[in-house]
């Protein structure tokens, strides 16, 4: 009995090792070279066009996605090319209105500035004998009128000032009543546009002797 339990062991123990030897078979694709060595030539020749399908699937996504990229670049580039020329004719438009704008700031005070001449050549034209000083003082109020709406302010230092290095100009030291080293005596006005100084004011100061 024990030899019979043995035999019909001895199969029923090997079973296992047969099927998982079967699956691996199973699961296992056979390489080309194997098939060829088969000779099952049919089965290595739906391989290599299973193969050639897949490459050119990947060939026609990439051709789609570079077509895609240069379309886009075409774009980029043409958007670019309008934003450029865009920007051309803004620069051209500012510099037309920029030089407009000065010509017509330059008429206004011209327009200003014409009443004062009418008025000296008025002056001018009166007797030599005549006092046009009520004349010339009258101009010079206009005038300043004038220059103060253009925004113009004048430098008109006093005796005994502080001399200011940005704003006047030091012509000579000369001996005088003010504090030494203070404005003696303005020898020409300054004037200020928007605060900055486009004439200096010309003037003799006290000297220290």
């Amino acid at each position: 009995m024990t030899n019979e339990a043995s035999q019909s062991d001895g199969p029923e123990a090997d079973a296992p090792e047969t099927d998982a030897e079967e699956s691996t078979e199973e699961t296992t694709e056979p390489t080309a070279a194997t098939l060829i060595a088969e000779g099952a030539y049919e089965a290595v020749a739906d391989r290599i066009e299973a193969d050639s399908l897949v490459g050119a699937e990947a060939l026609r996504a990439v051709a789609a996605e570079l077509a895609a990229a240069t379309d886009r670049i075409d774009e980029l580039e043409s958007s670019l090319k309008r934003a450029q020329a865009d920007f051309q004719n803004y620069k051209k438009r500012m510099s037309t209105r920029e030089a407009q704008v000065r010509k017509q700031a330059t008429a206004a005070a011209i327009e200003r500035v014409l009443e004062v001449r009418d008025n000296l050549v008025r002056a001018l034209a009166q007797d030599a004998a005549a006092d046009i000083r009520p004349g010339v003082a009258s101009t010079l109020e206009a005038f300043d009128g004038a220059l103060d709406a253009l925004g113009v302010e004048v430098i008109a230092p006093a005796p005994g000032d502080t001399v200011d290095p940005h704003r006047h100009e030091v012509l000579a030291k000369v001996p005088a009543d003010s504090e030494a080293g203070t404005v003696a005596d303005v020898a020409r006005q300054g004037y200020l546009l928007d605060e900055k100084v486009i004439q200096t004011a010309q003037v003799t100061v006290s000297d220290d002797e």
